[in-house]
C-alpha cells in the first residue's frame, strides 16, 4: 500500500473514530482496542528505534509484522493471523467496552498487554539478523 495509501487509510479510520466517539463516547475505547495490533507494533517499534538512536524517519524493516512475515515467508498468512487476533481477541473486548460492560481502561489494558508481549517477543523495533541497518530512504 505504501506510505501514501496507509496514511490516507489511517486518516479515514481516525475520522470515523472521532465521529463515532463524538456520538457515543464509549466507542472511543472500542476504536482504540480494535486498532491495538497497529498501535502496539508501531509504538514499540518507534520507542525501540528511538532508544537505539536510529534515524526514525528513514525506511526500515523492524516492525513485528515484518519479522513475522520473514519468519513465515508469507504476508498473506500474517494478514490472516492479524485478522484472527482482531476477530477472536480484540473485537469481543471492544464490544464489551462499547456497551459499558467493562471499564474502557481495563478493556484497553486487557487487549494491549498480550499484544505488547507479542511485539517484544517478535522483536518489534530491532533489526533482524540479516538486516542490521535501516533501509536507505
Amino acid at each position: 500500500m505504501g506510505d501514501v495509501g496507509s496514511g490516507y487509510l489511517g486518516f479515514m479510520v481516525a475520522a470515523f473514530a472521532i465521529r463515532a466517539t463524538s456520538a457515543v463516547p464509549e466507542l472511543g475505547w472500542s476504536w482504540l482496542i480494535l486498532s491495538g495490533v497497529f498501535v502496539v507494533d508501531a509504538t514499540v517499534t518507534l520507542f525501540r528505534r528511538l532508544i537505539r538512536r536510529d534515524r526514525v524517519f528513514t525506511a526500515h524493516r523492524t516492525h513485528a509484522y515484518q519479522h513475522l512475515a520473514t519468519a513465515w515467508r508469507s504476508h498473506s498468512v500474517v494478514t490472516i493471523f492479524v485478522l484472527a487476533i482482531n476477530v477472536w481477541w480484540l473485537a469481543p473486548i471492544a464490544s464489551v467496552a462499547a456497551v459499558g460492560g467493562v471499564n474502557g481502561t481495563i478493556g484497553l489494558t486487557a487487549a494491549y498487554l498480550p499484544l505488547l508481549v507479542g511485539a517484544f517477543w517478535l522483536g518489534a523495533g530491532r533489526p533482524s539478523r540479516g538486516n542490521r541497518r535501516p533501509l536507505r530512504g
